[in-house]
């Protein structure tokens, strides 16, 4: 039986998987999008209900079946150390941009003990960690917390690796209840992000297993069907459980229902970008996410500065051209900074 082809090119001459580009152009632009405080409450619930469970999926579909098979070296060396540099980088920066921005040792240096030691804590949402103005960043200690997790679970029999991703996960969405002291590193709510990826790896497996890959079962218009019926369900249940935010260990009224909808949100993307061509723009959108992540939220923020002006005209549609004027600038800037980023700070 032929496995799977998962690298084949998604353009000339670069190895990729069309819908994953697809797919990881939707979510960056959807994380940009949900940063803007002009956004409804509704549509914020909706994206945030599943944008970060998705992107971990699709992390973990990357890792591949062998992903914790081959040592704690090779994971420290192929995933750990490159996002440790990367969050050191761009939180040493942000620091530096955020003492000539807002001018916080006009009152002495404890507030920037704070910001290091926020650092160092790697958490945004409690307290004064993580105090400097690109809170997004939060994600990257949260991934380091994940992909360690889901080592240390694979290596245990599957059985028990499912059992011990469970009860984590069960754990993150009750510790909010037990305590307000958000952990180091995000390890209190780091059982979503352990199970979401490991959740990828074992759709990996199993589309490694059929003959034919997953996007050709199907028509497109099938998949655009199925990726309807699953925003359509999304748009009833996430906001009937309410307010969620990963990053602030918010679950909504119902964890269970954090993760169906979890679980519908990331269905109906990976339909969606399965029944859409690959563009050269999703493409680099794709192949440019971390830094567009690291970055973006100078843009908001600027933005967000001018939008109460706005008044009415603040509309949803208003808000998605926005979006996709701030990715695009970000886009822009990843096309001078990434190569050097990849190769001298994250050393890939």
């Amino acid at each position: 039986m032929k496995s799977y082809e998962l690298e084949r090119s998604a353009r000339p001459g670069q190895g990729g998987i069309e819908w994953v580009d697809n797919a990881k152009a939707i979510l960056i632009y959807l994380v940009v999008l949900g940063h803007f405080s002009a956004l409804d409450r509704c549509t914020k619930d909706v994206i945030y209900a599943f944008h970060l469970p998705a992107f971990l999926v699709i992390t973990g579909f990357l890792l591949g079946r062998k992903f914790g098979r081959s040592g704690f070296v090779a994971l420290w060396t192929k995933q750990i150390a490159p996002y440790l540099r990367l969050y050191g980088f761009f939180s040493v920066l942000s620091i530096g941009l955020w003492i000539v921005m807002d001018q916080p040792l006009r009152h002495g240096f404890s507030e920037l003990g704070n910001a290091f030691c926020g650092m160092v804590y790697g958490v945004h949402g409690s307290e004064l960690l993580l105090v400097h103005a690109n809170a997004p960043l939060w994600y990257l200690p949260f991934l380091v917390t994940s992909l360690l997790g889901v080592f240390l679970i694979r290596q245990l029999p599957v059985s028990a690796g499912w059992c011990a991703t469970l009860a984590y996960f069960a754990f993150s969405i009750a510790y909010p209840e037990l305590s307000d002291r958000r952990l180091p590193w995000s390890i209190d709510v780091g059982g979503v992000g352990v199970l979401c990826v490991f959740g990828g790896i074992t759709l990996r497996e199993l589309l490694e297993s059929r003959e034919q890959p997953i996007e050709r079962l199907a028509p497109s218009i099938v998949y655009l069907g199925i990726a309807v019926v699953g925003v359509a369900l999304l748009c009833v249940t996430a906001p009937w459980n309410g307010t969620t935010n990963l990053n602030k260990a918010v679950f909504g009224a119902n964890g269970l229902l954090y993760l169906v909808n979890a679980a519908i949100g990331t269905a109906a993307l990976l339909a969606v970008s399965m029944a859409l061509p690959l563009t050269g723009l999703a493409h680099r959108m794709s192949r440019q996410t971390l830094v567009i992540f690291c970055t973006h939220i100078y843009f908001v923020k600027s933005l967000n500065k001018l939008l109460p002006a706005v008044g009415p005209m603040a509309t949803l549609f208003m808000l998605f051209g926005l979006a996709f004027a701030t990715t695009i600038a970000c886009l822009v800037l990843a096309g001078f900074v990434d190569e050097w980023i990849r190769r001298h700070v994250m050393r890939r």
